[in-house]
């Protein structure tokens, strides 16, 4: 399967050292990291595998690393906040991404605030990194905390 490559620095798994497999927008299969880091968001998208995103469901590359949210690539992760489970993901050497801790509460039938649901600090929890591609799930304090379902 060949993925075509709409601009040289918007695709996942393409930086400098993987640009020099790609040739007229097409990538190229003899560069290993840039091949799983494409098989995985294939697999992730086709819903055929979870093994090696590690159950993902989204993706970045070297997008999360600009910080300047006038820039019309600002990445909203840095706003949501992201953990890395395994300092090996941190490829683009952000550091984790955390924010104040925020706490959901239960809403009663009579419009008042329960319980905690809990508290997060981060929406976003690293699974895997294979070539400049970062994997991501949802972190489960966050999805316990708004009442969400692990997608898909």
């Amino acid at each position: 399967m060949v993925i075509e490559i709409a601009k040289t620095n918007q695709v996942n798994g393409c930086n400098p050292s993987s640009q020099r497999v790609t040739a007229k927008g097409r990538s190229s299969n003899e560069n290993s990291k840039l091949v799983m880091a494409r098989q995985s968001a294939l697999t992730t998208i086709l819903g055929s595998s979870r093994g090696k995103s590690k159950g993902a469901y989204f993706w970045d590359g070297a997008d999360i690393a600009i910080a300047d949210k006038s820039n019309i690539h600002y990445n909203p992760h840095r706003d949501w906040g992201v953990y890395y489970t395994d300092s090996s993901h941190d490829i683009y050497k952000t550091g984790n991404l955390l924010n104040k801790p925020v706490t959901k509460y239960y809403i009663l039938e009579n419009g008042k605030q329960g319980g905690s649901r809990g508290t997060y600090t981060h929406m976003f929890v690293s699974t895997v990194a294979y070539g400049g591609t970062i994997f991501w799930k949802k972190n489960p304090d966050y999805m316990r905390a708004k009442g969400e379902k692990e997608f898909p």
